[in-house]
């Protein structure tokens, strides 16, 4: 009497229930990998003025889940870098928050009128230059912007009563100076408007 040959027969549900086992650890498992991964960035060790210099003694290596490109990572601060707005202590330094020391120009300058007594060192300025006189055909010239982001550092207010203003010390962006420069050649008056800090 000859054998039947044995034929093995496998569910088809069983072999999806594997499957979706072993599909839900693969993604388990990706999940927690995402989870404990993190960029290591830098973070402020303390308060840091706009204008002021950003070494790595300024700052602490922290690892966070944040968007890639926004903050600065770890050895990726510039030497040279300066705060382009002021950081608090703690907070997170963001590449947008810093500029290369060489396109930030120190620039004392002479006032027409004194800041506000508000006004505190990183805080960013408007420079306004006023001309005082006419254009020679009776009409005044127009105040213009010569730069929308000054980081006030300093200031020396004016010994003698009966001269106005004030000398302060501010960081220009490199492509202002030529305007304020041109300011100062002619003369025109310069008035400075607290900005946002």
């Amino acid at each position: 009497m000859s054998r039947r040959p044995h034929r093995s027969f496998v569910d088809p549900r069983f072999l999806a229930g594997v499957f979706l086992i072993v599909l839900s650890v693969i993604l388990a498992v990706v999940v927690l990998r995402q989870a404990h991964t993190g960029m290591i960035v830098y973070q402020a060790r303390a308060d840091i003025a706009a204008g002021d210099h950003i070494g790595a003694s300024d700052v602490a290596t922290v690892e966070v889940r944040v968007p890639e490109g926004r903050y600065v990572g770890a050895g990726e601060l510039p030497r040279n870098a300066v705060a382009t707005r002021s950081i608090g202590t703690g907070e997170l330094v963001a590449v947008s928050s810093i500029a290369d020391r060489a396109d930030a120009h120190p620039l004392v300058l002479t006032l027409a009128q004194p800041i506000a007594s508000s006004v505190r060192r990183g805080d960013v300025l408007t420079l306004w230059a006023v001309p005082d006189g006419g254009t020679g055909e009776g009409q005044a010239e127009t105040p213009v912007v010569l730069s929308e982001s000054a980081v006030y550092i300093s200031s020396t207010p004016r010994q003698s009563v009966a001269m106005q203003g004030n000398e302060v010390e501010v960081r220009v962006p490199g492509d202002d100076v030529p305007a304020v420069l041109e300011a100062l050649a002619r003369e025109v008056p310069l008035i400075a408007v607290a900005g946002t800090r």
